[in-house]
């Protein structure tokens, strides 16, 4: 009786345990593939692939009329931090951008009369493909300082970026809000 048991009791461990072993040997087969691929890229190379870190300030200043007729007086600069990112293979194809506009200001009106906003910290983050210009559509809040950001308005800023993909660096850029246009060359 109790071999008859003991049997049963072993047959019921087996589906459990093949299904452990089997989820291993997976697991390991599976994590194994990016290590060797990027090896082979290492070694095609002859270097390892590394993530390339660049930046460049961009200054703004000028005029911005709003829909109700309000003339916005940006000012200010945003900082653009480009992450260049290889893929398996090594080469560089990707670019993770992270613009901040936290030192970007705006002013209605003037003497008593007159308002002033900033974007409470505004940054954005954008994952690109890597190509040698990039024009990049962004929504940047603006409320009055001291205010709630519930009494955000937004502005229209498009980033045209210059790259060098052959290094991954970002060199270059301009950033235009309304009819105004911003640059920065490294």
């Amino acid at each position: 009786m109790k071999t008859r048991q003991s049997m049963k009791l072993g047959r019921s461990l087996s589906p459990i345990a093949l299904s452990v072993l089997v989820w291993t040997i997976g697991a390991l087969m599976c994590s194994g593939v990016p290590v060797s691929a990027a090896m082979s890229a290492q070694t095609a190379t002859g270097s390892q692939a590394t993530r390339v870190d660049s930046s460049i300030l961009i200054n703004v200043s000028g005029v911005v009329v709003a829909p109700d007729g309000t003339r916005i007086t940006v000012s200010g600069s945003a900082t653009v931090k480009c992450s260049a990112v290889p893929d398996i293979s090594g080469a560089l194809t990707s670019v993770v951008l992270t613009f901040d506009f936290s030192n970007v200001t705006a002013t209605t009106g003037s003497g008593t009369n007159q308002v002033t906003y900033d974007t409470k910290g505004f940054r954005c983050i954008k994952i690109r493909p890597l190509k040698v210009s990039d024009v990049i559509a962004i929504v940047c809040p603006y409320s009055p300082s001291g205010g709630a950001a519930s009494q955000a308005k937004t502005l229209l800023v498009t980033a045209t970026l210059d790259f060098n993909v052959t290094t991954g660096q970002l060199v270059s850029g301009t950033i235009t809000v309304g009819n105004n246009t911003f640059s920065s060359t490294v």
